[in-house]
């Protein structure tokens, strides 16, 4: 139990022990101690809830902080991140070269054999040798490099230009999955995924839920004595289109969600910390596709990376519509471990604070 309207509960259930024999005055007693501390318990629980729309890198995040903070990977999750990774590798490239198709630029091609062969092989296939080497000359065709820089007029994610890059290793006999591998997967998110971890003590209970459209209301059933929400959202994806709906601006729609969340009466109690992530990314999206080029953000008049960070921050920032609601934004990479622990420190900071300011019996 966790909160203010919690605690108001329990303190009328102590008075309502008042009354009753010896015995039941002393099993009372008994009880109330018992249900105060474990309220007293939960509060040095740190509930975290990450949110956000899909492909804004919540997932990352949450295996990241799980690898920062958590228990090893096991051989068992090594092997099965391994058969996400051939499978998010075979289905990205089978896409790029439907999409060569789509534009009439398929059959420039140089190797059509390698191309032959991807498209025939089960998406859950094996990167042996020859698939692997495949996909690595597609991957150096300039056909296949026209078609990638348009990836934001497709669902296609940005995270596969790691796995064709390091196709080499992938294609090793022995090849099993690393940490940093896991960084990079792609697993759409559907319901609640949960883990527990210390740090220094403490201990958090980390929520990440689906960010698409259809997974929105099963966040309900997580708002319930949340501690604080890391908000995600992704900066380089201003031109995207959501997966769910290729009418709405995936930028557009994160903003949005946020404001709905500052709003959220559920949620006035709870830390709010805001993570503009995919900064790595953002300077190679403005070169192919410049923010201002896109109509929703025709007004902005920047040219670096720092003035489109301090746009769209303003931009979010304007959603919050509480004065005495304070948020806490940070620019992040969710790939980059380093970035994330130094940021994640910063806010586990923030959090305690808050959460000892907000405590009390």
């Amino acid at each position: 139990v966790h909160g203010g309207n919690e605690k108001k509960r329990c303190v009328k259930n102590l008075e309502r022990m008042l009354c009753g024999t010896d015995d039941e005055r002393l099993l009372n007693k008994e009880l109330g101690a018992q249900l105060k501390s474990q309220w007293q318990q939960s509060k040095k629980i740190i509930k975290l809830l990450l949110l956000g729309p899909g492909e804004s890198g919540k997932s990352t995040l949450f295996r990241q902080l799980k690898i920062l903070y958590g228990e090893p990977a096991t051989e068992q999750q090594r092997q099965a991140y391994t058969a996400t990774i051939y499978h998010n590798t075979v289905v990205t490239m089978k896409d790029l070269l439907r999409h060569a198709e789509a534009q009439g630029i398929k059959d420039q091609i140089q190797d059509q054999a390698s191309a032959e062969l991807v498209l025939s092989v089960p998406d859950e296939a094996f990167i042996g040798r020859p698939l692997g080497t495949a996909i690595k000359a597609l991957w150096a065709d300039p056909v296949l490099q026209t078609v990638w820089a348009r990836r934001h007029e497709y669902q296609v994610p940005d995270s596969a230009a790691y796995f064709f890059n390091n196709i080499e290793r992938l294609m090793q006999e022995k090849y099993l999955a690393s940490p940093e591998d896991f960084l990079y997967t792609r697993v759409r998110t559907s319901g609640v995924v949960t883990d527990a971890f210390s740090i220094q003590g403490v201990k958090f209970e980390m929520f990440d839920v689906g960010g698409q459209r259809s997974e929105r209301r099963k966040w309900i059933h997580v708002f319930s004595d949340v501690t604080a929400i890391i908000f995600v959202a992704a900066l380089s994806e201003y031109s995207y289109t959501l997966f769910e709906n290729n009418d709405i601006n995936r930028m557009e729609e994160a903003i949005k969600l946020f404001g709905e969340i500052c709003a959220n009466s559920h949620l006035q109690r709870c830390s709010l910390i805001l993570f503009l992530n995919k900064c790595d990314l953002l300077e190679e999206q403005m070169k192919l596709n410049p923010i201002e080029n896109v109509p929703l953000w025709s007004d902005f008049k920047g040219i670096s990376v720092a003035e489109a960070q301090s746009y769209f921050l303003t931009k979010f920032l304007q959603r919050n519509s509480n004065p005495e609601r304070s948020v806490y934004p940070h620019f992040t990479t969710a790939t980059d471990t380093a970035n994330i622990k130094f940021v994640f420190e910063s806010c586990r900071n923030i959090i305690l604070e808050n959460n000892i300011r907000g405590s009390g019996f």
